[in-house]
């Protein structure tokens, strides 16, 4: 019911100093929309936060079994304390559909983010033009039907987009207000500019390795399925991965990684 967070980094020093480290478990879940690691993922609660962190391996914490030795009335009262009283949501932060928002990226590309909020498509239509930027510099093809695959990417992080924001909201996290700023705009921008490459990488070596394999040539086919794709796969997210840190470093220097962490204050 209650664990103990031990510090391992500056910024779990201090959330622990603004916090307190006994926290209050909400949820356990073994998927969290906003990281593809699996858990064990806790919910905790304090009097004034709200974060998921991993039971086994946090990058923040070490989580500690807490107050195995209270009786009932002990740990009713500790529960009080830590439940947290949460602020209603800004009305410019309120819940929207995931799905709708994936269904306007896949149609309209970043234009569909406006759903989301103007600034993500803005900064999209930057990312769509930096993508097409590095491929023509390096002359890579970009086969028609490419366009589909790149709109299921966009679609797909639109709703993990909004995911977060309405977790964030269903939480009272004190980071919703930050939602609608360039800063967390351009993180969530750089994670989806990073997603396209690799995701564009991979299914142009998959696309290669059944073209030969269709044509014949087994060995070809083979080795660019099981050692060129991967390998193309973490060039694009290198490279790709580069460019996101400088978007990053210009729009979000001092920003904390919402969209790369437990959102709503939320650590891991």
């Amino acid at each position: 019911m209650f664990v103990t967070l031990k510090p391992k980094t500056q910024e779990g020093r201090e959330v622990v100093a603004a916090y307190g480290s006994i926290w209050l478990i909400r949820d356990e879940a073994q998927k969290v929309a906003f990281t593809r690691r699996r858990g064990s993922w806790l919910l905790v609660e304090s009097p004034h936060d709200t974060r998921w962190v991993h039971r086994e391996s946090d990058k923040d914490f070490l989580v500690e079994p807490y107050g195995s030795d209270l009786d009932a009335a002990q740990a009713e009262n500790l529960r009080r304390q830590l439940t947290r009283v949460a602020a209603p949501a800004p009305a410019q932060t309120s819940r929207k559909n995931p799905f709708v928002a994936a269904a306007l990226s896949f149609i309209f590309g970043p234009v569909g983010y406006l759903y989301v909020g103007w600034r993500y498509a803005v900064l999209g239509l930057g990312v769509l033009a930096i993508f097409a930027t590095v491929l023509a510099l390096i002359n890579f093809p970009v086969p028609a039907w490419m366009k589909y695959v790149i709109l299921a990417v966009f679609a797909q992080k639109a709703y993990a987009f909004v995911s977060i924001r309405n977790e964030l909201i269903d939480t009272g996290s004190t980071e919703v207000s930050a939602l609608d700023t360039f800063p967390v705009a351009a993180m969530a921008m750089s994670d989806l500019l990073v997603g396209v490459g690799m995701v564009y990488a991979g299914v142009i070596g998959l696309y290669v390795a059944v073209r030969l394999l269709l044509e014949g040539s087994v060995l070809r086919g083979l080795l660019v399925l099981v050692i060129g794709t991967p390998v193309l796969v973490y060039i694009a997210g290198f490279v790709f991965g580069l460019i996101a840190m400088g978007i990053d470093a210009v729009f979000a220097p001092k920003m904390k990684k919402v969209f790369r962490r437990s959102r709503g204050g939320v650590a891991g």
